[in-house]
């Protein structure tokens, strides 16, 4: 069976396309307030764009809002994962 829907798109594509909108808005504003020389953590440029990382993991207890939100590294992201920023940082220093 083929559903039709009014605008061509299916309900759970316009979750994605509404997901994708409020994660690129989300970004423009974390890069508004916070600027977007580079990542937030390491310093490093970041020509692909970076990803959002919340200083205070959802896991933990963190919004999804611009205070909570900064512009990494997909590095920095990755190794900092649902770490809080003093369980995280020693782990910076070791690697400078």
């Amino acid at each position: 069976m083929i559903l039709k829907f009014r605008d061509g798109v299916c309900r759970s594509c316009q979750k994605v396309q509404r997901t994708t909108a409020r994660r690129v808005t989300l970004q423009r504003k974390a890069r508004a307030a916070h600027g977007d020389a580079g990542c937030f953590h390491c310093a490093a440029p970041l020509p692909e764009g970076g990803v959002l990382d919340h200083l205070r993991p959802i896991s933990r207890g963190g919004l999804s809002d611009v205070a909570n939100m900064r512009v990494v590294c997909v590095s920095c992201n990755a190794s900092k994962k649902d770490k809080l920023m003093d369980e995280w940082a020693p782990l910076l220093l070791m690697a400078a």
